[in-house]
């Protein structure tokens, strides 16, 4: 099920459009170029294609490197536009792919088009990369999809 309000061709030009923002954690400026981290970027590119998300959960700087638990978890599981899928279930643009760093769910991407992610990643920023490259298709954990 996909909500009818999730329009994928607004979220891929929004997220061509955030493509080189560099990466700040824990921030959005509201806009490319302002500096995003991965969780909000997510959220903003949601919000262009239709899915307002509400209040996005912050942690500290450095986060996903403590070791400490997955706030990504308990904020996606609690909002209820978005369902688990099942491992087996094939993927979809606008689909929410979550990704493991340091052996706990502390990364955020959109599936888009042509099998392609957008994420922010440290030092990087915001990318567009195949969802299969090595470096991520073996760390992805879990999938959500956007309902209505």
């Amino acid at each position: 099920m996909r909500t009818e309000a999730l329009n994928i061709d607004a979220l891929t030009a929004n997220a061509y459009l955030w493509r080189g923002t560099p990466f700040a954690a824990n921030s959005c400026e509201r806009g490319p170029r302002g500096g995003v981290c991965c969780h909000l970027l997510v959220s903003e590119l949601y919000k262009s294609a239709g899915l307002d998300l509400g209040e996005v959960p912050h942690g500290p700087p450095g986060h996903a490197r403590s070791g400490a638990p997955s706030i990504m978890i308990p904020w996606i599981n609690d909002c209820p536009r978005f369902q688990l899928l099942d491992p087996s279930s094939p993927l979809i643009p606008g689909d929410l792919l979550g990704f493991n760093l340091g052996g706990t769910l502390h990364h955020l991407a959109i599936l888009l088009p042509c099998d392609l992610i957008v994420h922010a990643i440290n030092h990087m920023g915001v990318v567009i990369t195949p969802r299969l490259d090595s470096t991520w298709s073996s760390r992805h954990a879990a999938t959500w999809r956007p309902i209505a």
